[in-house]
């Protein structure tokens, strides 16, 4: 093992656990696990074969070239607090958090103290299932930080063996919303087709959905945004439409302006593919609108 391809951990959750194991798996050392949750702490700590476990950041040691600081985002600030008023030097250490919404900057006063600062985020979902520290090894990043930051943080990429985008810290919260999006809402928009599907009888409505999505994202995966759209709106079938909106607003009203924003979304991205007459357009806006 080269040197300073050794880490602490401050946080067990879903992230924590998944970034610890992925490292330990590409031979990195994992000095210390701190977490509020002692019991979680013990538990990762003997998956990575950490020497220290415990809840407080005054057991970290000193022999440690990276800390990844994996806490829930609201906690950002008294972590990086209490770790500034340790009495340690912080010299020449990296420091990352996982946080999607906050910059680098969050960790300014570490920097102050001569850490070298960076967020790491893993643009992935974590559910805190067994063997989730796989989606790590190849997996996508986004990292935000200095130039020296950035230096370290493609070196622990490159450990990973992940693809990156660099960031400015400007950039993260539009970067996490897009994540957002993507992902939180895709599920959300997967209970609400789930719940048309069970309205219907139909008993087997999530493996379907589940293989459509899949189908999508290899429609995403070939070609361009606009040229994966399918259904009514990319072929202008406004008697499709027009059913649709009759019926949720007949059995499923609470659905409608789901169905109407996102209809005027599609619509624009339709117009992208240029498929669309005027006429139709105008016919389908109009539906949308009313």
């Amino acid at each position: 093992m080269s040197m300073g391809e050794n880490f602490a951990l401050i946080g067990a959750g879903r992230v924590g656990r998944a970034l610890a194991e992925a490292l330990f798996h590409r031979d990195w050392k994992c000095v210390a696990v701190i977490s509020r949750q002692e019991k979680q702490a013990g538990a990762l700590a003997a998956r990575v074969e950490a020497a220290l476990a415990g809840e407080t950041l005054s057991l970290l040691p000193e022999n440690f070239s990276h800390l990844f600081i994996c806490t829930p985002d609201g906690r950002l600030s008294e972590v990086q607090s209490q770790l500034r008023q340790l009495p340690r030097r912080w010299d020449d250490i990296f420091i990352a958090h996982t946080s999607g919404t906050h910059s680098s900057l969050i960790l300014q006063p570490l920097a102050e103290r001569g850490a070298i600062v960076a967020s790491l985020h893993p643009a992935m979902s974590f559910t805190g299932a067994a063997g989730e520290w796989k989606k790590i090894i190849g997996g996508w990043f986004a990292l935000e930080g200095n130039a020296a930051a950035q230096k370290i943080g493609r070196g622990v990429l490159a450990a990973l063996a992940a693809k990156y985008i660099s960031l400015l810290p400007e950039q993260k919260i539009l970067y996490h919303m897009a994540c957002v999006l993507a992902a939180n809402y895709l599920v959300t928009l997967h209970a609400q087709a789930e719940m048309l599907l069970q309205r219907a009888g139909v008993t087997e409505g999530r493996a379907l959905l589940q293989n459509l999505s899949q189908t999508v994202l290899d429609n995403l995966a070939m070609q361009p945004t606009a040229a994966a759209l399918t259904g009514p709106m990319a072929r202008g079938e406004v008697s499709v439409i027009e059913s649709h909106l009759r019926i949720l607003a007949e059995q499923f009203p609470q659905m409608l302006p789901l169905y109407r924003e996102l209809g005027k979304t599609t619509l624009a991205l339709a117009r992208k593919g240029g498929g669309l007459a005027n006429e139709v357009d105008q016919k389908i806006s109009a539906l949308l609108t009313n």
